[in-house]
């Protein structure tokens, strides 16, 4: 009786079920509504992201301008691979999804506190453990991460590589209080949180670091993961919650840890892809390493700083409607989510490729890095720009899966992406050089997406073709007119690195201006707003 009731409400909530004002009406009283929860607490994700995003190019301008592309940038960015690797799989990956449910879940019986503490003191003993034997095993890291890298360039890395070690139970700390405060609606900390890292890091590596002097970029590494950790620490501890030192059932604990390797899978494989790239890119030529990874930063930026974030935002309420069966809401949720998605994205990424070459060069074109390498990040982050869209929607689809807990099914989708991943760039890279990676990296997130699709309408009924892409297609197309006018001044007039993009700036927000105002209209905007 309770499963039918459950049903039933879930099936009111679906707009197919009435006439076409019914499904108005639901529309606006459940999706907007919701959608406009998401947006505020999108807003406040974005502006810590963007500043710690801010940082994270200033640190990468900073190692290019003191060491260029040469065999010590190769071992910073190798080094740093490390902690970044960690921040994107754990801060905002598979921890996250693994607490922010349960936590959801034990605010109901006031026990999230209680979860809260034990998952520190567990984790924090495990991922100690594991730091240690990393730093025991630095050599065979360093082999992994950098297969290609001459004998000498990688052996002035393990001890860099033994010392950030160290930031793995900092950040999966990090990530732990992360979650507790996600799911409690306290944002703003976890999203200065990269802020706090890269800009310790940016002074570690301006006032220390010299060619043949790499040290500090270990230790700033170490210290930024610190800052980050203790900062949400202190913002957790203020929260009134009941409290307790371990759970009440040891099965509660281990319900999280037989969640956790799916997790990993379902919310990190396909971030691992970056790694996998620099990777693949060592067995090129020298710098190929620094050049890769230079040119995915200008696409992490907008990725990161304001695409993803509503996805972020949304998992705590996909989270609570998934738990209440209320998944005609939810489905709702997800068809606005990726309808502003296709409003932000898709002016973005036209106004972006356009001006990537003068991007690069304002980022990248003082210092040691030359003309030659300036030119080849552009060109590099041009082709890797296309692959915003897919990637901004296969955020919204994965936090789907998380608040569904249908991470098995996320583990073996982006388990075997990441899969052919490595093989499509091995022979793309064998024959193209770091372009050819660049095209692979772009093929696989449009392909992901169009598994996703596939999967939520065969597993959940999700209709999204039908559903939400009408509304997606208009964004796009909208977004893309506005932005034309910028890309043929681009194209047309001889402009300086600065004025060009400038240009692509402003065509970018008059782009996302116009496809939210038509997709949408003034009444929906003005109600998220208030």
């Amino acid at each position: 009786m309770v499963r039918d009731a459950r049903e039933r409400r879930d099936r009111s909530a679906d707009p197919r079920a009435h006439g076409r004002r019914g499904a108005r009406s639901e529309r606006h009283e459940l999706s907007t509504a919701r959608l406009g929860a998401v947006l505020g607490a999108s807003a406040i994700i974005s502006v810590g992201i963007i500043a710690g995003r801010i940082a994270g190019v200033a640190r990468d301008v900073v190692l290019a301008r003191t060491l260029g592309i040469g065999p010590d940038a190769d071992v910073a960015v190798l080094v740093l691979s490390f902690p970044d690797l960690l921040t994107t799989v754990l801060v905002g990956g598979a921890v996250s999804a693994v607490v922010i449910p349960d936590f959801k879940a034990a605010q109901a019986t006031g026990g999230a506190r209680r979860l809260f503490v034990t998952m520190i003191v567990v984790v924090g003993a495990a991922t100690g453990l594991v730091a240690l034997a990393a730093a025991v095993g630095a050599p065979l890291f360093v082999r992994v991460l950098g297969p290609g890298l001459a004998e000498g360039t990688a052996a002035r890395a393990v001890p860099l590589f033994a010392l950030a070690a160290a930031v793995f139970p900092l950040t999966a700390l990090a990530a732990v209080t992360t979650g507790y405060l996600q799911a409690t609606g306290r944002f703003g900390v976890p999203a200065a949180g990269t802020l706090i890292f890269n800009a310790t890091l940016v002074a570690a590596v301006g006032l220390f670091v010299r060619p043949g002097a790499l040290a500090a970029v270990a230790a700033g590494a170490l210290a930024g993961a610190s800052l980050r950790w203790l900062s949400q620490l202190v913002a957790a501890l203020r929260i009134r919650d009941a409290p307790g030192a371990l759970p009440r059932r040891a099965r509660d604990l281990a319900g999280l840890a037989r969640r956790y390797p799916e997790a990993l899978g379902a919310t990190s494989a396909i971030v691992l892809v970056p790694f996998a790239a620099r990777t693949i890119a060592s067995f090129g030529a020298t710098g190929d390493v620094a050049s890769l990874t230079y040119a995915l930063r200008i696409v992490d930026f907008p990725l990161g700083s304001f695409i993803t974030v509503g996805s972020v935002a949304a998992l705590p309420h996909l989270a609570e409607l998934v738990v209440a069966h209320r998944r005609g809401e939810a489905a709702l949720l997800l068809a606005d989510l990726l309808r502003v998605t296709a409003a932000l994205t898709v002016p973005v990424t036209v106004a972006l490729v356009a001006a990537a070459g003068p991007l690069a060069a304002l980022l990248y074109g003082r210092g040691a890095a030359g003309p030659a390498a300036v030119e080849q990040i552009g060109s590099l982050a041009a082709v890797a720009l296309l692959s915003l869209p897919a990637q901004g929607a296969n955020a919204a689809f994965t936090a789907v899966y998380v608040a569904d807990r249908r991470l098995g099914t996320a583990f073996v989708i982006n388990s075997l992406g990441l899969i052919a991943f490595a093989v499509v760039a091995l022979v793309a890279g064998e024959r193209a050089g770091p372009r050819g990676i660049a095209a692979a990296y772009v093929a696989l997130h449009w392909t992901l997406a169009l598994v996703y699709i596939v999967d939520l309408r065969r597993a959940r009924g999700l209709a999204l073709a039908s559903d939400a892409l009408p509304g997606i297609a208009t964004a796009a197309l909208v977004g893309t007119a506005v932005v034309l006018p910028f890309v043929l001044v681009l194209t047309m007039v001889a402009l300086s690195p600065a004025p060009a993009v400038a240009v692509a700036a402003a065509g970018s927000i008059a782009g996302i201006a116009g496809a939210l105002l038509v997709t949408y209209g003034r009444t929906p905007l003005r109600s998220w707003m208030l």
